[in-house]
């Protein structure tokens, strides 16, 4: 009877002792065991490079002309389009990059829910929306300049691009995902 108490008490405590050891380890980053996880959240914002090729509609067409069949006149006159893009929004995507370290320093000190990371965030997502509305009208400057039956190809190269561009900018659930 004794012998079945001592067993049933070490089967117990074989049981509980890891569950134990992997639910401090789980609250421990791998290197500072017994200290707290202090770990960062991802920082998931694009890049100011990568918002700029997500608004220029000519570059995503010169990009893709091999696929589109171009030839040197177009893409002449795309090159040309891309750049005067990339002018008029190099005062938006200096913005954009200076509103992104501060909220990747904000994020890194965990401070991203106050005020100033809240605002922080405002000012990217409105200079994001602005270049973002403006993309329409580029659009059809680009089209023009590429022979009609290319249209339907560019078409879908230029809604695959807006998709991407709403999902980089698309709130995030608590989580940290993508709706």
């Amino acid at each position: 009877m004794r012998l079945t108490h001592v067993a049933l008490a070490a089967t117990a405590l074989a049981l509980a002792l890891p569950a134990s050891a992997d639910a401090q380890r789980a609250n421990t980053t791998s290197g500072n065991r017994g200290q707290p996880n202090t770990t960062v959240p991802p920082f998931n914002v694009p890049t100011a490079n990568r918002v700029k090729s997500m608004g220029n509609v000519a570059a995503e067409l010169i990009d893709n002309r091999r696929r589109l069949g171009l030839d040197e006149t177009a893409l002449a006159a795309l090159r040309e389009l891309a750049d005067e893009i990339d002018k008029r929004n190099e005062p938006a995507l200096a913005t954009f990059d200076s509103a992104r370290t501060v909220a990747r320093a904000n994020n890194n000190t965990n401070q991203s829910g106050t005020l100033e990371g809240r605002a922080t965030t405002a000012i990217m997502n409105e200079t994001a929306r602005g270049i973002a509305g403006l993309r329409e009208a580029d659009a059809e400057r680009a089209l023009a300049l590429i022979p009609e039956d290319k249209h339907a190809a560019a078409k879908t190269i230029l809604q695959n691009q807006q998709r991407d561009f709403d999902r980089a900018f698309a709130p995030r659930t608590r989580a940290g995902g993508r709706p």
